[in-house]
């Protein structure tokens, strides 16, 4: 083999071997990271379903749990399954959030107004977060619009709201709590502005 072809493609090699020692901040780190990268793969469900604290303190006897910690919290450390994982707890972490916010809707009364209409009493009561503009769906067979109240409800407090609908009965009238009114499914439906009825 000619010597002129040979000492390049060697010397090229040796440059990246060296390159790699000097851009990895501490080799015996990466060794250990890829050693216990299985065992830290197979943790990632705990790790996300427990969160830091919690995890630290179950795997605190264990030689691995900060090299596990460092790869979690690393962006580019990746293993197949881990984008399920993510997805599964994301879902699980906005149901949880949006049972913790859902405000509750009541209807107090329902009396008859005159002209096939009803005047409704409701109110809505925060759970544990301030609501700015508290809008609800009211419906009917007859008729469907957004209430919208620019009178706040403080957090764990109610407050009560009316409004009149077009019903046949009182029994078909429903109020629905409503998270935004920029929501497209609500798109074509009419808003009322409650202190201007």
């Amino acid at each position: 083999m000619n010597v002129l072809l040979v000492a390049p493609l060697w010397i090229a090699a040796t440059i990246v071997i060296v390159m790699i020692g000097i851009l990895s901040p501490n080799a015996a780190d990466a060794k250990t990271i890829t050693s216990n990268s299985y065992q830290c793969e197979a943790r990632y469900d705990t790790y996300r379903s427990l969160g830091e604290a919690k995890f630290v303190e179950k795997y605190r006897n264990t030689s691995i749990v900060n090299s596990c910690l460092k790869m979690y919290k690393d962006p580019n450390w990746y293993f197949s399954g881990k984008n399920k994982i993510d997805k599964y707890h994301d879902q699980i972490k906005a149901i949880e959030n949006a049972k913790i916010k859902q405000p509750h809707v009541e209807i107090i009364k329902k009396q008859i107004a005159g002209n096939g209409k009803y005047l409704i009493s409701y109110k809505i009561c925060a759970q544990n977060q301030h609501i700015p503009q508290p809008t609800v769906l009211i419906s009917s067979k007859s008729e469907q619009f957004l209430a919208v109240s620019y009178k706040s409800v403080s957090s764990n407090a109610c407050k009560t709201f009316q409004a009149q609908i077009k019903s046949q009965s009182s029994m078909e009238i429903d109020v629905k709590y409503v998270q935004s009114i920029k929501d497209p499914a609500l798109k074509s439906i009419r808003i009322v502005n409650l202190e201007r009825v």
